[in-house]
């Protein structure tokens, strides 16, 4: 069972945060019981931090509004310094980026609030080769969401 997150100043403050955050505590929850049934038939997560091949490859996911809403936030609140100003260049240029604009140095910059699509779409046994879409070579390694 993971923690969900919180953000006990803000969520006060923006009623839909705290929403937000649920549903993706409901997600996690979902993934890592998908993972958790798969690695007991012996398959290993091939996804981990720095991996990046999908966030690099996919230009285009399905974020819902109230996700934009909580990326929005969370950018401009949640984050300062360097990674901020790197992030408003990026974002600035994204259309010319050959991938997702929050990919910071292969990790995901938003990753707290990183989109749904995101939190589901995790590969098993061997990393994607670069510019690879898993889910067309390779479905059978590709996470199936639980009904």
């Amino acid at each position: 069972m993971s923690e969900r997150l919180s953000y006990p100043d803000d969520e006060p403050i923006h009623p839909w945060l705290s929403r937000l955050l649920e549903a993706y505590h409901i997600t996690d929850e979902g993934v890592m019981e998908g993972i958790r049934r798969e690695t007991e038939q012996g398959r290993t997560l091939a996804c981990t931090k720095g991996c990046a091949a999908c966030c690099r490859s996919h230009t285009t996911i399905p974020v819902y509004p109230l996700e934009l809403v909580g990326i929005s936030w969370y950018v401009t609140e949640q984050l300062g310094g360097n990674l901020r100003a790197q992030l408003k260049q990026q974002l600035r240029d994204y259309s010319n980026l050959p991938g997702c604009p929050f990919l910071v140095e292969d990790v995901c910059s938003i990753h707290p609030l990183r989109p749904m699509a995101c939190r589901q779409f995790n590969v098993f046994d061997r990393v994607c080769a670069e510019g690879e879409d898993a889910y067309y070579t390779r479905r059978q390694d590709v996470l199936t969401p639980l009904s």
